[in-house]
Protein backbone atom coordinates (compact mmCIF):
# COMPACT_ATOMS: atom_id res chain seq x y z
CA UNK A 1 0.00 0.00 0.00
CA UNK A 2 1.27 3.45 -0.87
CA UNK A 3 2.69 5.51 2.01
CA UNK A 4 0.39 8.53 1.71
CA UNK A 5 2.46 10.71 4.08
CA UNK A 6 5.62 10.33 1.99
CA UNK A 7 3.62 10.57 -1.23
CA UNK A 8 2.46 14.05 -0.21
CA UNK A 9 6.03 15.23 0.38
CA UNK A 10 6.66 16.71 -3.04
CA UNK A 11 8.06 20.09 -2.06
CA UNK A 12 11.50 18.86 -3.21
CA UNK A 13 10.23 18.13 -6.72
CA UNK A 14 11.72 20.15 -9.54
CA UNK A 15 8.69 21.89 -11.16
CA UNK A 16 7.47 20.06 -14.25
CA UNK A 17 7.68 23.33 -16.22
CA UNK A 18 11.38 23.50 -15.42
CA UNK A 19 11.93 19.87 -16.42
CA UNK A 20 10.23 20.47 -19.76
CA UNK A 21 12.98 22.98 -20.60
CA UNK A 22 15.20 19.94 -21.23
CA UNK A 23 14.97 18.10 -24.53
CA UNK A 24 15.12 14.71 -22.81
CA UNK A 25 11.93 15.40 -20.86
CA UNK A 26 9.99 16.85 -23.77
CA UNK A 27 11.02 13.88 -25.95
CA UNK A 28 9.78 11.50 -23.26
CA UNK A 29 6.50 13.42 -22.94
CA UNK A 30 5.96 13.13 -26.70
CA UNK A 31 5.28 9.40 -26.26
CA UNK A 32 2.00 10.50 -24.59
CA UNK A 33 2.07 7.44 -22.33
CA UNK A 34 -0.73 7.18 -19.77
CA UNK A 35 1.84 7.02 -16.95
CA UNK A 36 4.09 9.86 -18.13
CA UNK A 37 3.65 11.97 -14.99
CA UNK A 38 3.90 8.94 -12.71
CA UNK A 39 7.20 7.88 -14.27
CA UNK A 40 8.55 11.42 -13.88
CA UNK A 41 7.43 11.33 -10.22
CA UNK A 42 9.34 8.04 -9.86
CA UNK A 43 12.47 9.73 -11.22
CA UNK A 44 12.13 12.58 -8.73
CA UNK A 45 11.45 10.33 -5.72
CA UNK A 46 14.40 8.10 -6.58
CA UNK A 47 17.03 10.52 -7.86
CA UNK A 48 16.37 13.87 -6.21
CA UNK A 49 19.04 14.66 -3.62
CA UNK A 50 16.38 16.05 -1.27
CA UNK A 51 13.96 13.14 -1.62
CA UNK A 52 12.85 11.50 1.66
CA UNK A 53 14.33 8.32 0.17
CA UNK A 54 17.79 9.85 -0.36
CA UNK A 55 19.19 8.53 2.94
CA UNK A 56 18.06 4.97 2.26
CA UNK A 57 21.30 3.11 1.47
CA UNK A 58 19.55 -0.04 0.22
CA UNK A 59 19.34 0.75 -3.49
CA UNK A 60 16.84 -1.94 -4.42
CA UNK A 61 14.56 -1.05 -1.51
CA UNK A 62 14.77 2.62 -2.48
CA UNK A 63 13.79 1.82 -6.06
CA UNK A 64 10.70 -0.13 -5.01
CA UNK A 65 9.71 2.60 -2.54
CA UNK A 66 9.99 5.24 -5.26
CA UNK A 67 7.92 3.08 -7.60
CA UNK A 68 5.25 2.69 -4.91
CA UNK A 69 5.20 6.40 -4.05
CA UNK A 70 4.79 7.28 -7.71
CA UNK A 71 1.68 5.09 -7.79
CA UNK A 72 2.94 2.93 -10.66
CA UNK A 73 1.57 -0.51 -11.46
CA UNK A 74 3.89 -3.46 -10.84
CA UNK A 75 2.32 -5.20 -13.84
CA UNK A 76 3.13 -2.35 -16.25
CA UNK A 77 5.23 -3.26 -19.27
CA UNK A 78 7.95 -0.80 -18.20
CA UNK A 79 8.08 -2.06 -14.58
CA UNK A 80 11.12 -4.31 -15.00
CA UNK A 81 13.07 -1.62 -16.79
CA UNK A 82 12.53 0.83 -13.93
CA UNK A 83 12.94 -1.63 -11.08
CA UNK A 84 16.06 -3.43 -12.35
CA UNK A 85 18.41 -0.45 -12.09
CA UNK A 86 21.48 -2.57 -12.73
CA UNK A 87 20.12 -3.93 -16.01
CA UNK A 88 18.35 -2.66 -19.10
CA UNK A 89 15.44 -3.93 -21.15
CA UNK A 90 16.64 -2.08 -24.25
CA UNK A 91 17.03 -4.42 -27.22
CA UNK A 92 18.66 -3.36 -30.47
CA UNK A 93 18.31 -5.83 -33.35
CA UNK A 94 20.20 -5.07 -36.57
CA UNK A 95 20.51 -1.47 -35.47
CA UNK A 96 16.78 -1.08 -34.82
CA UNK A 97 15.16 -0.63 -31.39
CA UNK A 98 12.89 -3.62 -30.77
CA UNK A 99 9.59 -3.66 -28.88
CA UNK A 100 9.32 -0.85 -26.33
CA UNK A 101 13.05 -0.10 -26.46
CA UNK A 102 12.62 3.44 -27.80
CA UNK A 103 10.39 4.21 -24.81
CA UNK A 104 12.92 2.66 -22.43
CA UNK A 105 15.75 4.66 -24.02
CA UNK A 106 13.71 7.85 -23.59
CA UNK A 107 13.35 7.00 -19.89
CA UNK A 108 17.10 6.40 -19.56
CA UNK A 109 17.90 9.66 -21.35
CA UNK A 110 15.53 11.52 -19.03
CA UNK A 111 17.08 9.99 -15.89
CA UNK A 112 20.61 10.71 -17.12
CA UNK A 113 19.59 14.32 -17.75
CA UNK A 114 17.98 14.59 -14.31
CA UNK A 115 21.09 13.32 -12.54
CA UNK A 116 23.70 15.11 -14.59
CA UNK A 117 22.18 18.40 -15.68
CA UNK A 118 19.08 19.16 -13.60
CA UNK A 119 20.68 18.46 -10.23
CA UNK A 120 24.44 18.55 -10.69
CA UNK A 121 24.89 21.40 -13.12
CA UNK A 122 28.25 22.67 -11.81
CA UNK A 123 29.67 19.17 -11.36
CA UNK A 124 28.39 18.24 -14.80
CA UNK A 125 30.02 21.27 -16.40
CA UNK A 126 33.29 20.37 -14.65
CA UNK A 127 32.93 16.79 -15.89
CA UNK A 128 32.40 18.02 -19.46
CA UNK A 129 35.40 20.35 -19.17
CA UNK A 130 37.70 17.59 -17.90
CA UNK A 131 36.41 15.21 -20.56
CA UNK A 132 37.10 17.78 -23.27
CA UNK A 133 40.65 18.19 -22.00
CA UNK A 134 41.10 14.43 -21.87
CA UNK A 135 39.95 14.12 -25.49
CA UNK A 136 42.48 16.76 -26.48
CA UNK A 137 45.24 14.82 -24.72
CA UNK A 138 44.31 11.54 -26.38
CA UNK A 139 44.07 13.22 -29.78
CA UNK A 140 47.64 14.46 -29.38
CA UNK A 141 48.78 11.01 -28.20
CA UNK A 142 47.17 9.27 -31.18
CA UNK A 143 48.67 11.66 -33.72
CA UNK A 144 51.64 9.80 -35.27
CA UNK A 145 55.04 11.43 -35.38
CA UNK A 146 56.10 11.91 -38.97
CA UNK A 147 58.91 9.68 -40.17
CA UNK A 148 60.15 12.63 -42.23
CA UNK A 149 61.20 14.60 -39.13
CA UNK A 150 64.84 14.69 -38.17
CA UNK A 151 65.84 12.86 -34.99
CA UNK A 152 65.84 15.93 -32.76
CA UNK A 153 62.31 16.96 -33.72
CA UNK A 154 61.06 13.36 -33.49
CA UNK A 155 62.53 12.96 -30.01
CA UNK A 156 61.00 16.27 -28.97
CA UNK A 157 57.60 15.08 -30.22
CA UNK A 158 57.90 11.80 -28.29
CA UNK A 159 58.98 13.71 -25.19
CA UNK A 160 55.88 15.90 -25.45
CA UNK A 161 53.67 12.79 -25.66
CA UNK A 162 55.37 11.32 -22.59
CA UNK A 163 54.77 14.54 -20.64
CA UNK A 164 51.03 14.64 -21.34
CA UNK A 165 50.50 10.96 -20.48
CA UNK A 166 50.68 11.54 -16.71
CA UNK A 167 48.10 14.38 -16.60
CA UNK A 168 45.87 12.25 -18.85
CA UNK A 169 45.93 9.49 -16.22
CA UNK A 170 45.18 12.07 -13.52
CA UNK A 171 42.17 13.25 -15.54
CA UNK A 172 40.83 9.69 -15.73
CA UNK A 173 40.88 9.51 -11.93
CA UNK A 174 39.13 12.87 -11.62
CA UNK A 175 36.52 11.89 -14.21
CA UNK A 176 35.79 8.64 -12.38
CA UNK A 177 35.39 10.50 -9.08
CA UNK A 178 33.01 13.10 -10.51
CA UNK A 179 31.02 10.46 -12.39
CA UNK A 180 30.62 8.46 -9.16
CA UNK A 181 29.59 11.62 -7.32
CA UNK A 182 26.93 12.46 -9.90
CA UNK A 183 25.55 9.04 -10.75
CA UNK A 184 26.32 6.96 -7.66
CA UNK A 185 25.54 3.28 -8.25
CA UNK A 186 23.55 3.91 -11.43
CA UNK A 187 26.18 2.71 -13.89
CA UNK A 188 23.69 2.04 -16.69
CA UNK A 189 22.47 5.64 -16.50
CA UNK A 190 26.03 6.96 -16.30
CA UNK A 191 26.82 5.05 -19.51
CA UNK A 192 23.76 6.58 -21.20
CA UNK A 193 24.88 10.10 -20.26
CA UNK A 194 28.41 9.45 -21.50
CA UNK A 195 27.17 8.07 -24.84
CA UNK A 196 25.06 11.19 -25.34
CA UNK A 197 28.10 13.32 -24.59
CA UNK A 198 30.13 11.57 -27.24
CA UNK A 199 27.53 12.40 -29.92
CA UNK A 200 28.23 16.12 -29.66
CA UNK A 201 31.26 18.22 -28.91
CA UNK A 202 31.75 18.99 -25.21
CA UNK A 203 31.71 22.70 -25.97
CA UNK A 204 28.30 22.46 -27.65
CA UNK A 205 26.87 20.36 -24.84
CA UNK A 206 28.05 22.76 -22.15
CA UNK A 207 26.77 25.90 -23.85
CA UNK A 208 23.55 24.87 -25.64
CA UNK A 209 20.52 26.91 -24.48
CA UNK A 210 18.73 24.00 -22.77
CA UNK A 211 21.81 23.08 -20.69
CA UNK A 212 20.56 24.74 -17.51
Amino acid sequence: MQNTNLARQKEFFVPIEKLMEYDEFTTFAEFKHADTLGIIDFVQYLYNLNSPLAQNEDLQNKVYKAYELAGLNLNATYAQHLLDVGDSQVMIIDGVAAGDSEFYMAIDNMIACYLSRVQNNLKWELYVTYLSLYWQYTKRLRTPISMLLDDDKALKGMDTKTKITEPAFDLIKKLDMIKKDIFGDYKVIADVAEKKLRKVSPETWATKPNSR
